[in-house]
């Protein structure tokens, strides 16, 4: 419904008076486009001061003229390749430490993003070195990201039922609250995640082109709309939930034939099928990760693990807490699991009535629903929520609007009461929660930052530390350390001549000396279980008994393993006795790195598993 359309709605109603109208009026105003955009903006502006943060380096030595690490070495257009799926490279990062040696040989995680990646380069063309110029160029596109989200909520605005005066401004409360949302920090605040702004920017805007091209029955607008999306999906793979929303568009807001629906789509269809083709000719995608599941390469994979995934994110964005801790914090997934079964649960009873009343509702819910599935493909985190959450919010909003508007009463006590608590918490416990969880979300990539500046630090500068290398026998992480080498070496400093992580702290790890140059390592449950351990090979990738890994200075062999094919037990067997000044032994103490002297031959030492929980590291 339009504007012009209030004064005939019967829906509309008189205008509301005090305070209530001009906040109202304020909301339902085109004006609330640049307020969202500038609030999204103030509210990240803090990462202006937050610097280069771990895959930033990556790009930092992509970029340099002079590679200090040459194995990282990629044209511009591949700094989105972090692995490529070819066993002389992951040999390479394995041996330099920027993976543990159980890395899959064939491991490979791509991403087709040239948009993103030319936005990046753009970057270090005008102003290399300077990460607050970066983080500016990235809070920009996040407000553009908000601005467009803004532009769209308005325009569903008018396939509503509560009327242009509420239905716009439920659509401003919902812009608002879309740029105040926390599960975009990250995204705003880490300047190699802009691609999923630059995604969710184009998505918008797409889908909001689209809308106007079926209003006015243009064939040129369709066809732009369609370009849009493409652009989306060159910067993100985000944007395939634009794929979704277009859809669920076709599905729930159209009212024209079904074949015209069909014909419609046609435009965008088109450019998704050439950068589906693009994109497997490319060999992009992923292979032989725990943590990333390519849907069409691996769909056992990604089946198993979609009712997991799927209920977690869907549940993130109906006021349950984010599941990025589950990564680091493994332990906590029951608790996670259990609160998303029970906000699904309440949130289904309570949004029936209005899917069943309104089409935005159905679009927002059915939207959704098909946006979250791409995210799938990775560990739940909010981030991957830019375009799904903008529904999710969208469904809320629907409910709180149609609630204080009376067009929505909940039949019966417990109805009532059920739908004013969710409606309550959603509403309230955001604007609450949501500026001091900006804050936190904001410093979260930072904060691990710190940490591997921690662990760096305690590898020290001195002059053998370039002879060296350095065994993380206990390693607060099987992927973060990694960027010990890549800082290092971009800073000017010595870096180890090796680094190798043999088990992870979160593990209990017993330590057998068998000889002078010998060390069994056993790990109850495996070497990789759980968050990070599964980054560089999935549980369908056995290492069976009998492997050998024969790695500069020393070589090991897979003596146990689970019985899918999980090293238990490994036997490390060194070029030089494990006193030599050549190798020095290091753990984890839950906060930093500190030395550890290996047993004595025949001896046994157990290493307790250690949580980043209970750790300050």
């Amino acid at each position: 419904m339009t504007e012009r359309d209030a004064a005939t709605d019967p829906l509309a109603g008189p205008p509301a008076a005090g305070w209530r109208a001009r906040v109202g009026a304020w909301l339902a105003s085109r004006g609330v486009v640049a307020w969202a955009a500038a609030l999204g903006v103030a509210l990240t502006a803090p990462a202006l001061g937050q610097g280069f943060q771990l895959d930033d380096h990556f790009h930092r030595v992509h970029f340099d003229p002079t590679p200090v690490l040459p194995e990282l070495a990629r044209p511009w257009h591949g700094i989105f390749d972090f692995f490529v799926g070819e066993p002389a490279y992951t040999r390479a990062l394995v041996e330099s430490g920027l993976a543990p040696w159980w890395a899959d040989p064939e491991l490979r995680v791509r991403f087709l993003r040239p948009v993103a990646a030319l936005s990046h380069y753009l970057d270090w063309l005008l102003w290399p070195e300077q990460p607050a110029l970066m983080h500016a160029v990235s809070l920009a596109w996040y407000g553009a990201l908000c601005a467009s989200a803004a532009v769209l909520f308005r325009q569903l605005a008018r396939h509503g039922d509560l009327g242009a005066r509420v239905g716009l401004a439920a659509a401003g409360a919902g812009a608002l609250a879309y740029a105040a949302d926390p599960a975009h920090g990250v995204v705003a605040a880490w300047i190699s995640n802009r691609n999923g702004l630059l995604g969710g920017t184009f998505t918008f805007l797409a889908i909001a082109l689209h809308d106007r091209a079926r209003e006015r029955a243009s064939g040129r607008l369709a066809v732009g709309a369609a370009g849009l999306l493409g652009v989306g999906l060159l910067s993100s793979e985000l944007a395939v939930g634009g794929v979704a929303l277009l859809a669920a568009y076709a599905l729930t807001l159209e009212r024209a034939p079904w074949r015209a629906r069909v014909v419609s789509l046609l435009p965008a269809v088109a450019v998704v099928a050439g950068w589906a083709v693009a994109h497997r000719l490319g060999g992009y995608g992923s292979s032989g990760s725990g943590l990333y599941t390519d849907p069409l390469g691996e769909p056992a994979t990604f089946l198993a693990q979609l009712p997991e995934r799927f209920a977690l994110l869907a549940a993130t964005g109906l006021g349950a807490p984010f599941p990025d801790l589950l990564v680091a914090l493994p332990e906590l997934r029951a608790i996670w699991l259990a609160n998303a079964a029970l906000v699904l649960g309440v949130a289904t009873y309570v949004l029936v009535p209005r899917l069943r009343a309104s089409r935005v509702a159905r679009f927002h819910a059915l939207g959704a629903a098909l946006a979250i599935l791409p995210g799938c493909a990775v560990f739940s985190s909010a981030r991957v929520l830019v375009v799904a959450g903008f529904c999710q919010l969208g469904l809320l909003v629907e409910l709180i609007a149609a609630l204080t508007s009376g067009a929505h009463a909940p039949a019966g006590r417990l109805a009532r009461k059920l739908t004013l608590a969710f409606a309550g918490w959603n509403a309230i416990g955001r604007a609450v929660v949501a500026v001091p969880l900006m804050v936190v979300i904001l410093g979260q990539v930072q904060t691990i930052e710190g940490r591997v500046d921690r662990w760096s630090a305690a590898v020290g500068d001195a002059p053998e530390v370039a002879t060296q290398h350095v065994l993380l026998v206990h390693a607060p992480d099987a992927f973060f350390p990694g960027y010990i080498v890549i800082k290092r070496a971009l800073e000017g400093r010595r870096v180890p001549a090796r680094l190798r992580m043999l088990a992870v702290g979160t593990h209990e790890t017993h330590a057998v000396r068998v000889d002078a140059r010998t060390l069994e390592l056993e790990v109850p449950g495996g070497f990789y279980q759980n968050g990070t351990d599964l980054l560089m090979r999935s549980l369908s990738r056995p290492l069976p008994v009998g492997s050998r890994l024969e790695l500069d200075g020393v070589t090991l062999d897979i003596l146990a393993t689970t019985p899918r094919g999980v090293p238990l037990r490994v036997r490390a067997t060194f070029e030089v006795e494990l006193e030599s000044p050549r190798l020095r032994w290091l753990r984890w103490d839950g906060d930093t790195l500190v030395e550890w002297r290996p047993p004595a031959v025949g001896a046994r030492e157990t290493l307790p598993a250690l949580s980043h929980l209970r750790g300050g590291g």
